[in-house]
């Protein structure tokens, strides 16, 4: 089932199949009210798959690097906001987190994942320093795919923090790690990343 098929039902419906073959004047005001609200939340739904679709899919297609299985997420994902009650409060995050969530379930499915366990320290003080006038071209173009080597939630941090704009609080609610977490982890994945473009000859 599509979420173009979920969002697009057409008001009434709650109302016809609850009260079916009952005239108008006898379907009780409680049923009435609900299929009002119930049109309300579908098409609260929809203006949410306006705005947030393509930063849903883009975050499942990198984790999962297969277009096919990323759609068939983000439509689970709206699905899921669909029959979400009471409506989360920033329903970007909530979609991201549900997405990652399920994203990380296929990939246990076909294997271990990497994942950063090493125990957070403090920073460490010796960074690599990046080029005064920046990565050329070259090193540029390998970007994506030492993203993509990246192991989680290194990957999934830097995806959220630089390419959706989520701030380090919205990172944590995304996947569950605490504010403090989510820095060392940004740290680390940007260590790692600068290291990797270096490299490249």
């Amino acid at each position: 089932m599509s979420v173009r098929k979920v969002i697009d039902s057409s008001p009434g419906t709650l109302l016809t199949e609850t009260a079916a073959g009952v005239d108008s004047g006898d379907v009780p005001l409680h049923v009435v009210r609900a299929d009002e609200i119930a049109w309300s939340h579908r098409l609260w739904v929809s203006a949410q798959a306006v705005r947030h679709y393509r930063a849903v899919y883009r975050f499942a297609s990198l984790l999962l690097r297969d277009g096919a299985a990323a759609e068939d997420v983000v439509q689970e994902c709206f699905l899921r906001l669909c029959r979400q009650a009471p409506p989360p409060g920033k329903p970007r995050a909530w979609l991201l987190s549900v997405a990652r969530n399920l994203c990380l379930d296929r990939l246990r499915r076909k294997g271990p994942i990497e994942f950063d366990s090493v125990l957070l320290e403090a920073l460490p003080d010796n960074p690599v320093p990046e080029p005064a006038g920046g990565y050329d071209e070259a090193r540029l173009e390998k970007l994506p795919a030492a993203v993509a080597r990246l192991a989680e939630p290194q990957r999934s941090l830097i995806h959220l923090f630089y390419h959706e704009g989520l701030n380090g609080a919205e990172c944590a609610a995304v996947t569950g790690l605490n504010p403090n977490q989510v820095k060392v982890y940004l740290h680390r994945a940007r260590h790692a990343l600068r290291q990797a473009l270096e490299a490249v000859r």
